[in-house]
């Protein structure tokens, strides 16, 4: 937050002008110059659960923040929420956003990063399906570019200026590329369906999120119901049933519980 959010725009352009492999090293430096030449007395760290419940608040002097910080983020990963598979064929967004994440959609959620650094943690994904843009993005799309297809209504949405602004600064411009677009859900599905690798259709693996940010319920195809019995940590509400769109194929919004 001192190095890039309090640094706005010059800050993060400056920052990741060196490529976000270098932020680990060069982050901590920054700070330490930083704390010499402001007045800034401490930091307050906050932890969230994998629900976005806060479990830990955490007021750090100044002068212990580098010591504390990689303390705590090594607790936030623990916590952090992610997708309980190893390989999924095609993974549904209904929606991504600057409000749902910085990236559009959560690199640690979804294993694929603007910067190309592939996330070793995540699940692997043959495709992704993008349904829309959250309202309080205000049409900023960035990180549209790591989904493979999205549907129209995601790109008539779209502010490009804040957009391209975003990917410019980040220097990761294929956060902003505009991925297949297709101009309704079910074509959308259909396009990544048709695409994956390697596997037939009864065995596909499928997985539908609300958005990166709230995994607690999880729509999945029936080729995981064998690998959900063998779980203790999920459990299996409601019976299969077919994915169901309207007379201009867009699916009807599954009914996903609330985060809290």
């Amino acid at each position: 937050m001192m190095v890039i959010g309090l640094g706005k725009h010059t800050g993060a352009s400056t920052m990741h002008s060196y490529g976000v492999n270098h932020f680990n090293r060069l982050i901590p430096e920054v700070t330490r110059v930083l704390m010499k030449q402001t007045n800034v007395i401490l930091g307050v760290g906050i932890i969230e659960d994998a629900l976005e419940q806060v479990c830990d608040v955490c007021v750090i002097p100044i002068e212990d923040v580098l010591q504390r910080e990689p303390e705590l983020l090594k607790i936030a990963k623990e916590k952090m929420a992610r997708i309980p598979f190893d390989s999924i064929d095609v993974l549904v967004i209904d929606e991504i956003g600057k409000d749902i994440s910085g990236a559009g959609m959560d690199p640690n959620v979804t294993g694929r990063a603007p910067s190309g650094v592939l996330k070793d943690h995540c699940p692997r994904v043959q495709k992704i399906v993008v349904r829309d843009l959250t309202p309080n993005s205000h049409g900023n799309a960035v990180g549209i570019g790591m989904a493979d297809v999205i549907t129209k209504r995601v790109l008539e949405k779209i502010d490009f200026s804040s957009t391209y602004t975003n990917a410019i600064t980040s220097t990761s411009l294929s956060a902003a590329k505009i991925p297949i677009v297709c101009p309704n859900d079910r074509e959308a599905l259909a396009v990544a369906v048709k695409t994956c690798n390697g596997v037939s259709e009864g065995d596909l693996k499928i997985v539908w999120i609300r958005n990166t940010l709230q995994l607690r319920q999880l729509y999945v195809s029936e080729a995981y119901l064998d690998l959900i019995h063998d779980r203790t940590d999920l459990e299996i509400k409601g019976d299969p049933d077919f994915i169901h769109f309207d007379q201009d194929g867009h699916a009807i919004r599954l009914a996903f519980e609330s985060p809290h």
